[in-house]
């Protein structure tokens, strides 16, 4: 659904699931969950903690629970009603781009909702009628909500936007700093294979790579580059080609044009398709917008 910052997000109220902490905004605000832990229906349901319940996404946002519920570390969920839900896509987007363009809006909003659309069709459970018809209604706006952004400071969206924003501003305010950046994503990504690989490699050989006590921690790590050199040895990544070609030219822009680079960064945090449409635009325009990132 709409992700927010770090691991909140928000989910339309009809796919309620107390099993992990949340708030409830809207409609249903008064009886969503209330009783919760003492239905036969969830059972067999470790049930979480409502930390909050407001009549509307105003009286949430006047609250002084919107910066904590958005720092959660841990899964935290906003339960609204439709409406309520394309507020909180308003003031996302509102808080990313400086700028703000109505007509770019409308194109985010659409793409959000192809994304949902096309996401329906790919799951088996009860709520693929929910996810498809809350596509329709995003495909269906031509307007913006009259909200503005989250109420956090610029700085905190910058230090807690998601990486999508970041790599898209890649030329805006500090030059190159995508690179770093990038260059952590990749590294991070390949050193999620790591386990794997160690077991791999010394099932066959007792001293090497794996054994190294610098390559037990991802951030002791002395050389990424020598470390993957090793791991495909024993590993075939379907990435390889594009991680080879980055560790060996360094090149960040060809990176960010090939497809797969979406695999790098594919998980429920980062919307790629939102991030994918972004890197599309003309650098001239991504200045304009001003991105905060």
């Amino acid at each position: 659904m709409l992700h927010l910052y770090n691991s909140c997000y928000v989910y339309p109220d009809a796919m309620f699931d107390p099993s992990t902490d949340y708030i409830v905004v809207g409609q249903k605000h008064n009886i969503l969950g209330v009783g919760v832990e003492n239905s036969f229906y969830y059972n067999n349901v470790a049930i979480k903690q409502c930390f909050g319940r407001f009549a509307t996404y105003e009286d949430f946002i006047k609250s002084n629970l919107v910066e904590p519920v958005c720092s959660n570390k841990e899964k935290f969920i906003i339960y609204c009603d439709d409406e309520t839900l394309v507020k909180f896509f308003t003031a996302k987007i509102k808080s990313h781009i400086f700028n703000f363009d109505e007509v770019l809006f409308l194109e985010l909003a659409k793409l959000f909702g192809v994304r949902l659309k096309i996401k329906s069709k790919l799951i088996d459970s009860s709520n693929k009628q929910i996810i498809n018809d809350l596509g329709d209604k995003f495909i269906a706006l031509i307007q913006s909500s009259s909200v503005g952004k989250f109420p956090m400071s610029q700085y905190w969206i910058w230090e807690n936007s998601g990486i999508e924003w970041k790599i898209a501003n890649r030329n805006c305010g500090v030059p190159n700093k995508h690179i770093d950046i990038i260059t952590d994503l990749i590294n991070r990504y390949v050193y999620s294979f790591f386990d794997e690989a160690q077991v791999s490699y010394l099932s066959r050989k007792e001293n090497g790579w794996a054994t190294d006590p610098f390559n037990q921690q991802f951030r002791t790590v002395i050389s990424m580059k020598e470390l993957y050199m090793e791991m495909r040895k024993e590993l075939a990544l379907f990435t390889d080609p594009l991680i080879l070609k980055f560790f060996e030219t360094g090149v960040t822009e060809e990176l960010l044009k090939d497809p797969q680079f979406l695999l790098l960064v594919s998980n429920d945090k980062v919307d790629t398709w939102l991030l994918r449409w972004l890197l599309k635009l003309p650098q001239s325009k991504i200045t304009d917008l001003d991105l905060i990132a």
